[in-house]
């Protein structure tokens, strides 16, 4: 008992880093079914709601991106872009309720990247 009690706590880290690695991967499989989905419900080959069309791309994105933020940006970023990151991942989750989705989903994506370009270190520039 004491063994698995002494494995469970020293793997933990691997378990997490496993299951969202796995989060991650289904959010691709996902997000490129979404696509199907919102070419069939455009075309109206497909009865569903726009909401729940929508929501079969943005949800995957915003897992995808929220398990990158955990894995590997959540230990690097200040605790502002980390709160930013999360917000926007969430807004893009959220934005298939909305009218534009695809289009709200894109902009916060945008708006992702802006945020990790203003916060990555880079060293100073010369002048030469």
């Amino acid at each position: 008992m004491l063994w698995v009690a002494w494995w469970l706590t020293t793997f933990r880290g691997s378990f997490v880093f496993g299951y969202v690695h796995y989060v991650i991967f289904a959010a691709a499989g996902a997000f490129s079914a979404g696509i199907e989905v919102a070419i069939d419900h455009d075309t109206h080959q497909a009865d569903l709601e726009a909401a729940v069309a929508a929501a079969t791309t943005t949800v995957p994105v915003a897992l995808f991106v929220l398990g990158i933020w955990f894995l590997a940006l959540r230990d690097t970023l200040p605790s502002w872009a980390n709160a930013a990151v999360v917000a926007l991942a969430v807004g893009i989750g959220a934005s298939a309720l909305g009218p534009l989705s695809l289009v709200v989903a894109a902009v916060a994506m945008v708006t992702i990247v802006v945020v990790l370009e203003v916060t990555e270190k880079r060293p100073a520039a010369r002048d030469d």
